[in-house]
This record gives structure tokens, sequence and C-alpha cells, in this order.
């Protein structure tokens, strides 16, 4: 599927609305040029293999000049999302995002996303020992063609959102 459906579907796997509906989206906010690679859904961490660490498979990862910066953890509409699930990923996003600081920058953008709601985190170091991870902002990823009006809003903070990714960069 390229398109958005008509109406919202609940019935969709978290494998399916990662691959048909977040992926598109954010493929084409976020690769802004042919040295960012977006990759979608599952792909397994280069960075924690590198570090010698199990190597998680987060459901997005975004690559810059083969580094990777960014990291995703998605449920989707037929999942449960219980607390403990929406902690457990906050938890998977934290490692991901300690993993790219221990690689040497000084800030880790990460984006939970739970049935199309969104939310931008950064983690950063505080003391040695110490991490902060911060709900930035907001976003929702539109799910049918019905909502995509609403959307409009949502899609101007996601193009924020590219930019403070970009200046993470330099």
């Amino acid at each position: 599927m390229t398109e958005l459906p008509r109406k919202e579907d609940k019935s969709l796997s978290e494998s399916t609305f990662t691959s048909n509906i977040v992926s598109p989206l954010l493929r084409t906010i976020l690769k802004v040029n042919e040295r960012i690679l977006v990759e979608f859904p599952n792909t397994e961490s280069q960075t924690r293999k590198k570090q010698g660490l199990k190597p998680d498979r987060p459901d997005i990862v975004v690559k810059v000049r083969g580094v990777e910066m960014l990291f995703g953890e998605i449920s989707g509409p037929r999942q449960d999302t219980t607390e403990s699930k929406e902690a457990w990923d906050r938890n998977r996003l934290a490692r991901f995002g300690k993993c790219v600081l221990d690689d040497g920058h000084f800030k880790s953008v990460l984006l939970h996303n739970v049935n199309g709601e969104g939310t931008y985190l950064e983690l950063t170091p505080q003391t040695r020992g110490v991490y902060l991870l911060d709900e930035v902002g907001y976003f929702r990823v539109p799910t049918a063609i019905s909502s995509l009006a609403s959307h409009v809003v949502a899609l101007t903070f996601m193009l924020f959102l590219l930019n403070q990714f970009i200046k993470t960069l330099r």
C-alpha cells in the first residue's frame, strides 16, 4: 500500500501499520538528501553491535552519512497499548539513545509512536552516569485520508522536528 486508506483501519498489525502508514510519511519528511537513510521496520542496530551489545531491532533507524542518529519505536492500532508496553518502548529507546551518546554525540533524537500519536524525545547526558529523557513535542501521523486535513498543524510540527534533527548533525 502506498497511499492512506480512506477510513482508519484499527485492525492493522504493528508491522503493517509501520510499513504502510508511518514509514512512507517519515521517509518523505526525514529524507532531505541522499546522505540520510531511513530504515523500517526492525532493522538491527549497528551501533549497539559495534559496541559489543546485543544488537536489538528498533522499529525505526535513521542513518546520516552511514551513522545511526535517530531511533523509533511504534505500536500499531491492533496492539494493546498498556502502560507497561509504553514503558518498555521508552526503556528500549533510552538504551538505543545511550548507544548514540556513547558513540560520541551530544544528543540522541528518539521517536515513540502509539497508533499515530507520536512523541519526539531527546536523550542528553546531565552528569556522569545520569541522563535525561525529555519529551520535546508531540505529533500525530495521519492514518486515513478522512483525517488528513486536521493534520496540517502536525505535519508542520514534523517539519520543525526535521529542522531540529538536522541542527544536531552540525
